[in-house]
């Protein structure tokens, strides 16, 4: 009887954190005009690339119906979590920022009482997809390696359960 009781106060706890957190981000982005928008569309873009072809983070994971019931959401939700920080204390808020695009978008997967702010937040993320391109070619331009051809496929990539025209 208690146990039950203490995990839904600790799973209420969770979920109110996760709304807050992904208001945050979705005022951030708001603020944001459509060119950075677009250049934050190129950074996330080229991190889940990044992440994906080094088997931390797969596509598959972001369109599963219950994702926190895979042992699998809880170890990315972690790494994601984990380099958040370490670009935050690294000074690299761009990276950061591209991150948190994947891991909010898979918090608002998991609590499904904050989806609608998953939806509201890549309403706000699809304004860049028009000059992600050109983000890509300035991210491309900053790195000391060439990031190869724009991903014209990847970039339209907008988890299923938070697509307004899917869902």
């Amino acid at each position: 009887m208690i146990g039950k009781w203490l995990k839904k106060k600790v799973e209420q706890s969770a979920s109110k954190k996760a709304e807050k957190d992904i208001l945050r981000v979705i005022s951030e982005i708001q603020a944001m005009t459509d060119h950075e928008v677009g250049t934050l569309v190129a950074t996330a873009t080229m991190l889940r690339i990044s992440l994906r072809e080094n088997g931390v983070l797969s596509d598959e994971l972001f369109n599963t119906l219950n994702p926190k019931e895979s042992f699998e959401f809880g170890q990315v939700m972690n790494a994601l979590g984990d380099l958040i920080r370490k670009f935050q204390s690294e000074e690299k808020l761009d990276f950061a920022a591209g991150i948190m695009v994947w891991h909010q978008s898979l918090r608002a997967i998991g609590y499904p009482e904050i989806r609608s702010h998953g939806i509201t937040m890549w309403d706000e993320i699809r304004r860049g997809f028009p000059y992600a391109e050109s983000g890509w070619k300035n991210l491309s331009a900053l790195s000391n390696d060439s990031l190869g051809n724009f991903p014209v496929l990847e970039i339209p990539f907008i988890p299923k359960l938070l697509n307004r025209d899917v869902s």
